[in-house]
């Protein structure tokens, strides 16, 4: 599974659109859409506010790991 397959799956668990994420991150929802078809890669600043909001590992997200939540 791809980061952007992990994030949507994450982001959808938490009942998020794409535009409240994005909202919250302070980014367009055009860039949450991008990471999540696998088109961009976000810093690891937003990685780590990513995994915070949607309450998973940043190991998760990037496929390090199989453990969803620390």
């Amino acid at each position: 599974m791809t980061f952007g397959e992990r994030m949507s799956i994450a982001r959808q668990e938490k009942k998020l659109t794409q535009k409240a994420l994005a909202g919250i991150l302070n980014v367009s929802p055009m860039r949450i859409s991008h990471y999540e078809n696998d088109n961009r890669e976000p810093d690891i600043e937003n990685i780590k506010k990513i995994s915070k909001i949607l309450e998973v590992s940043p190991d998760w997200l990037l496929g390090l790991s199989d453990k969803k939540t620390t």
